[in-house]
């Protein structure tokens, strides 16, 4: 795109200096926590020194973790429970722990995070787009197969035992404890899980999205100014993204983006390799936007790159809860053009050759630093962004 009179650039400088604040002197930034609110009120300086109209919105969440500590823990007592009672009294019990491991999550103590929101008016504008990254970061995994099963496993197992209980009375089933062996067999390492995966340590969150909220920032101070910006532009930092996309639904369940184009972005530092999330999930499949799609491809192309798609087969991201909305959406990251035997396999048992199980082997460690990052993603991240929000119609 040629650049036209007062616009001025993306300095790769910047991106990178806000990196470096967010994961090295500001660190881990864990929902609810004093880090999260640290970087929180950095990115509203900076919205503020771009001249933008930005505010924080509060919102309630709870802890993903807690809860499925406590879902966990009733599944495995329901469990026992169905070995050492009759048939139709386990049938009993284990439909309570349903309902209980449902009940469970609403009782967990809120905690509190925003969103910081950030606008640039233009006089008769001609439409809404809007910028997306969160900010949070994640505990730090151990165990990362085992947590991959649960992700997998938790519904269907949960479901298969449902229906054995179920046609336990039925059928007869003889011997019972050697189908619950297989059943738990199953079940455990879903329902252990929660309580041996996290280290007790969280990520400083480089890559994981102190990448995607730097090329944000970037892209707002060089759109903020540009005097020939003819939409009205909104950037939002989400809070809470890693507790169950806390931030975003928050966001979806208001008003502010409605009718708005959004661009998310997220983990764009990996390797040499941009890539555009096509959809998530295995179960419940959720597409994002064709026609935005479209538009990043063709920009990939034009910084010379050869444009990539992932469908992320358990990773969420935040245009998850705006494209249920009904709103047009799609995230912009990174992967690495290796594929292993797990995403081959799952690709292949759901139809999608480019699904990815874990796209970036060092999020959600300690790991997740600075020098991780490829300056290059960066500079062609933030170049394909402005020329999209410049661009898209």
């Amino acid at each position: 795109m040629v650049k036209m009179a007062g616009e001025t650039e993306f300095e790769l400088k910047n991106a990178f200096e806000h990196i470096d604040r967010l994961a090295y002197q500001i660190g881990p930034r864990l929902a609810g926590t004093r880090g999260e609110q640290m970087a929180a009120e950095y990115i509203a300086d900076k919205f503020r020194e771009y001249g933008m109209e930005t505010e924080l919105q509060v919102f309630k969440f709870r802890k993903r973790s807690s809860m499925a500590k406590a879902s966990g823990a009733i599944y495995l007592v329901a469990l026992f429970a169905t070995l050492l009672f009759p048939p139709l009294e386990s049938l009993v019990i284990w439909a309570l722990a349903l309902a209980a491991g449902w009940v469970a999550r609403w009782l967990i103590p809120v905690a509190e995070s925003r969103n910081i929101v950030a606008r640039k008016t233009v006089k008769d504008p001609k439409g809404k787009i809007a910028l997306t990254a969160h900010y949070d970061t994640a505990p730090c995994l151990r165990a990362r197969r085992l947590h991959i099963y649960r992700r997998f496993a938790i519904r269907p197992v949960l479901g298969l035992l449902t229906l054995l209980l179920i046609l336990r009375p039925i059928l007869q089933i003889q011997p019972w404890w050697a189908i619950w062996g297989m059943a738990a067999a199953l079940l455990l390492p879903a329902c252990i899980s929660p309580f041996v995966t996290l280290s007790g340590e969280v990520s400083p969150g480089a890559d994981d999205n102190a990448s995607g909220v730097a090329v944000m920032l970037e892209c707002a101070r060089v759109l903020a100014s540009d005097p020939h910006l003819d939409r009205e532009l909104i950037c939002v930092a989400f809070g809470a993204e890693e507790q169950g996309l806390a931030g975003s639904r928050d966001v979806a369940e208001g008003g502010l983006l409605r009718n708005a184009l959004v661009l998310n972005l997220d983990t764009l530092g990996h390797e040499n390799r941009l890539a555009v999330v096509e959809g998530n999930g295995i179960f419940r499949r959720t597409r994002t936007d064709r026609g935005m799609n479209t538009a990043l491809e063709g920009l990939m192309r034009g910084e010379g790159l050869e444009p990539a798609y992932i469908w992320a087969a358990i990773s969420s991201h935040d245009h998850l809860p705006l494209v249920r909305r009904g709103i047009r959406a799609t995230t912009l990251s990174s992967a690495s053009p290796l594929r292993g035997a797990l995403d081959r396999f799952v690709g292949k048992l759901i139809g999608r050759p480019n699904a990815a199980v874990w796209i970036h082997a060092h999020i959600h460690t300690t790991g997740d630093l600075p020098d991780m990052i490829s300056p290059d993603n960066i500079e062609h991240a933030g170049r394909i962004v402005i020329n999209f929000v410049r661009s898209f119609r």
